[in-house]
């Protein structure tokens, strides 16, 4: 006889929840929040491309970058954006860090702002 009970002895695995948000966003903010998803796309390819020229170099032995490393290469950037804090232009650097080094890739996809292929 088939039950959905797991066997004795064995652990039963507990599901996982994923409790979402939802928020209304005023329409006054829609413009502030798509300049700032811009800039963050803008971050976030940047370190995609520093992290991929300083794996397969030009010349020489490349080097993998870990999100603390691109951390200190973007010191100060935050002056170059309207939206974004250094804080946040961390926190970007380093879950690009941790996304490439689970996917154990020297370049990840894109991120897109507009455009027909978004």
């Amino acid at each position: 006889m088939m039950s959905n009970e797991p066997p004795q002895g064995a652990q039963s695995a507990d599901p996982v929840r994923v409790k979402t948000l939802q928020v209304k966003v005023r329409p006054q903010h829609w413009a502030w929040l798509d300049a700032a998803a811009i800039e963050a796309n803008f971050v976030w390819n940047y370190a995609n491309e520093l992290c991929h020229k300083a794996a397969k170099p030009f010349a020489g032995p490349g080097k993998w970058l870990s999100g603390f490393d691109v951390v200190n290469l973007m010191a100060g950037a935050h002056r170059e954006f309207a939206h974004l804090t250094q804080a946040t232009i961390n926190k970007i650097a380093i879950e690009h860090g941790n996304k490439r080094q689970t996917a154990r890739r020297t370049r990840l996809s894109w991120r897109k702002s507009g455009g027909t292929r978004r």
